[in-house]
């Protein structure tokens, strides 16, 4: 049995800026749920705390230095291995839902599917 797999990372958000974690300024019952039946990971860090290359890192596996986005609207690679590539290796469809800024076209483009680093969607 294959389970469904959700990765959900936010853009310019705080651990602490949940309901899980006890902030009483804001209302988060969607990703408190979701931390009670998945995996959370309190102690990540980034290495380049800029957008694109810390979505270029979580989507390569890379450090900055490595896949070359090193700020924003930097192209990534479209010849670059992606999480999206090991899912579909184990057959699954994948799809990225948000901001991309990886293709250093702007941020709210149409992606072509060549650009999509194996996403389908």
């Amino acid at each position: 049995m294959k389970y469904n797999v959700v990765f959900v990372f936010s853009d310019q958000h705080r651990l602490q800026a949940t309901g899980y974690a006890g902030d009483p300024n804001v209302n988060t019952p969607n990703m408190d749920r979701l931390r009670e039946i998945g995996t959370d990971f309190p102690y990540a860090i980034s290495n380049c705390p800029v957008c694109s290359p810390n979505r270029a890192s979580l989507i390569t596996g890379q450090y900055p230095l490595t896949h070359r986005v090193v700020f924003n609207d930097v192209t990534l690679s479209p010849n670059a291995t992606s999480i999206a590539h090991a899912f579909k290796n184990a057959g699954y469809d994948t799809a990225y839902i948000g901001k991309w800024q990886l293709n250093g076209k702007g941020r709210s483009s149409y992606i072509p599917p060549e650009e999509r680093l194996g996403f389908n969607f």
